[in-house]
């Protein structure tokens, strides 16, 4: 690894750091994601149309060592 098989995790977990090789991560917001869930369920439960059909949020992708950065 990671030139056999490449491992991504998500949202930066700590244990993800303290790996050997420490793995590559996708951060997500996810209190935004939970608040943008709630209210598309109320909303719902208010029979009022979703105010988004799609939400885009931000990330930050981590390359670590369980991943090979150059492309192939």
């Amino acid at each position: 690894m990671p030139r056999q098989l490449g491992i991504v995790g998500f949202n930066d977990l700590e244990i993800t750091r303290a790996s050997n090789p420490a793995l590559t991560t996708v951060e997500t917001p996810r209190r935004r994601m939970g608040l943008d869930a709630v209210s598309m369920i109320f909303s719902s439960l208010r029979s009022e149309p979703p105010r988004h059909r799609h939400v885009k949020l931000p990330y930050v992708l981590y390359v670590r060592g369980s991943t090979d950065a150059s492309p192939r």
